[in-house]
């Protein structure tokens, strides 16, 4: 749980885009410029303010170490924990309904379970990464069947028969037939690939972030991203086109770099001496919340899509210092006009610093008997109406 239990403590600095920071480049591309070196203090709580949370019930089938993946539909709540290879379900008030860990090479056993989701027909579809396969649960864990997939991080179903899979820039292994990181698989057959891993670094176990998802809503599409790009995916004509361009001034890896320019860059990147790429990204009305890392520190960055602006925090909420760890997620329910986050039960049974009358004291009577599992926090934008059709307590 260690990415629950770290507490940001250090203030928000402000990334100044140029007044043309958002623009049209070539191919009717938009490219925002990110400065992240500038140093002006902000907060989290100017842009962002609580909206309602979601207090999980706590038994032992429940417990789970970090949130992988978050999926809210049809007033249920799915978590995948990852390291636990677990599937917990709960009902949009936090209360337990049912778990399933089906650990193994067998028949509907999985080895990696990297990612979730939840088809037309209401089950739970988990990829595992290791055998390369899609198993498929009820609501309560019962198997139903497999399907052929392809060993990647993320995947989605674009319609009955077709999956889209993203095997994240360089982690995992990488062969000569499939050296790409986007794939398209329809009818257990794969008829696009796309993105291609950048050959001086086959081998090497390095990515640009660790973001809970790895295909991201976008315009009403579904895009994925890749270095500094953003691409989506054309369901119509069944091809990625690029959407976005973050630029951060940094040369990303590519084919066309040497193997000591790849050596230099995995060098800065380690150090913290260059920013990864965006990642974790969300829309938010007008706004676009995305995440990165630099100088070893996780940065959260927001851009305004109407005049470019962006600010990047190292955030501090207020004087109760909670953690801000957003979570990657796709909702039915609250048009993903929410960043989530989690807070573990300990830290609010046992902060001196909790203010009386903030939102945190509301929470901390509700958990003054809980164990283990966290609250889902639920934030909004300042002065941006969000229709919520979930209970807040």
């Amino acid at each position: 749980m260690k990415y629950l239990f770290v507490f940001f403590t250090l203030a928000i600095i402000l990334v100044g885009c140029s007044k043309e920071g958002s623009h049209m480049g070539k191919d009717n591309v938009t490219v925002y410029d990110i400065d992240y070196t500038r140093n002006d203090t902000y907060f989290w709580d100017e842009y962002f303010e609580y909206s309602h949370h979601v207090v999980l019930e706590t038994n032992d089938e429940s417990l789970f170490k970090e949130i992988t993946k978050l999926i809210i539909k049809n007033n249920r709540i799915h978590i995948l924990c990852g390291s636990m290879n677990k599937v917990i379900i709960f009902d949009i008030e936090g209360n337990f309904i049912g778990s399933f860990c089906h650990y193994g090479e067998g028949p509907g056993e999985y080895l990696s379970a990297v990612d979730i989701n939840i088809n037309n027909d209401d089950n739970i579809e988990v990829l595992d990464k290791l055998l390369s396969n899609i198993n498929i649960y009820t609501l309560m864990g019962e198997f139903i069947g497999t399907k052929k997939a392809i060993a990647a991080d993320a995947f989605l179903r674009v319609d009955e028969n077709c999956y889209i899979f993203n095997r994240n820039n360089f982690r995992g292994q990488i062969d000569e037939t499939q050296p790409f990181n986007f794939l398209c698989m329809q009818s257990d057959s794969i008829f696009i690939k796309d993105l291609p891993y950048v050959q001086p670094m086959a081998g090497r176990v390095f990515r640009y972030g660790e973001g809970n998802s790895l295909i991201y809503p976008y315009n009403g599409g579904i895009s994925v991203p890749h270095n500094d790009t953003l691409y989506t995916f054309d369901i119509e004509n069944y091809k990625l086109n690029r959407s976005l361009v973050f630029n951060f001034r940094i040369k990303r890896p590519d084919n066309y770099m040497s193997p000591k320019q790849i050596e230099d860059y995995l060098r800065r990147s380690y150090s913290g001496e260059i920013p990864s790429s965006l990642y974790g990204l969300q829309m938010l009305g007008d706004y676009i919340f995305g995440i990165f890392n630099y100088e070893k520190k996780v940065k959260h960055v927001l851009i305004s899509t109407v005049d470019g602006k962006s600010t990047v925090s190292f955030p501090v909420l207020g004087k109760d210092r909670i953690p801000i760890i957003p979570i990657s997620h796709t909702s039915d329910q609250i048009k993903d006009n929410f960043i989530i986050t989690v807070l573990p039960s300990f830290f609010v049974k046992y902060n001196k610093t909790i203010q009386k009358n903030s939102f945190l004291s509301i929470i901390e009577k509700k958990l003054e008997n809980e164990e283990c599992n966290p609250s889902l926090i639920f934030y909004k934008l300042k002065n941006t109406p969000i229709h919520i059709e979930m209970g807040n307590d």
